[in-house]
């Protein structure tokens, strides 16, 4: 059901937007709740981009000191210690998959 023109103010259900041609149409609130906004996009993208950027550090570590270029985390952090970098891994690529959720 479209919202009129008359009954926006009256109604809070309706929401008005403009569409490609810049004519003024009132929507459901339910309809445009579901539109992305341009800013929204860009907070995602940034997150994700943060939560991979906070990732790479630690996979590089285990990498190379898998490989015996640099110390490994466990001669660094110790046994009990591994916990940190693994967490701050995880929650990285967390932040990565929300951030990159549906793009």
């Amino acid at each position: 059901m479209w919202c009129k023109a008359a009954v926006l103010y009256a109604n809070p259900f309706c929401e008005r937007r403009s569409n490609a041609r810049n004519e003024e149409i009132y929507l459901p609130a339910a309809t445009t709740r579901h539109m992305t906004s341009v800013w929204k996009r860009r907070l995602l993208r940034s997150l994700g981009t943060l939560g991979i950027l906070a990732a790479f550090p630690f996979l590089a570590w285990f990498v190379l000191g898998w490989i015996e270029v640099v110390p490994s985390m466990v001669d660094t952090f110790g046994a009990v210690g591994l916990r940190t970098p693994a967490a701050i891994t995880v929650g990285g690529l967390l932040l990565a998959a929300i951030g990159f959720y549906d793009f």
